[in-house]
């Protein structure tokens, strides 16, 4: 798939790398803003599964009262997001 977005795109063009880089970003891009899951042509129906949607951090609903929330906790809960974020993204630096 990356492979016909960067013919379609490029041609026969020769890059500089800071170009070959945006080129791939947006290939990025298109490749995980595409729905993974069943599209209804239905406007009520709830939108289709992509992989953009599992590589960012949704937020949950609510917010929690400003007195109750534990700074220790917080940060705690914070280092493991970011210690799950860079195993899933580079699996294979995580395994010394």
């Amino acid at each position: 798939m990356t492979k016909e977005i960067l013919r379609k795109i490029l041609g026969r063009a020769a890059l500089v790398y800071e170009e070959l880089v945006t080129v791939l970003c947006d290939c990025e891009r298109v490749i995980n803003s595409r729905p993974l899951t069943y599209v209804s042509e239905d406007v009520d129906d709830v939108s289709p599964l992509t992989p953009e949607m599992f590589l960012r951090e949704i937020p949950e609903s609510g917010v929690a009262d400003i007195d109750t929330v534990d700074k220790e906790k917080l940060s705690r809960h914070g280092t493991g997001l970011e210690q799950k974020k860079l195993k899933f993204i580079n699996p294979v630096s995580c395994q010394t």
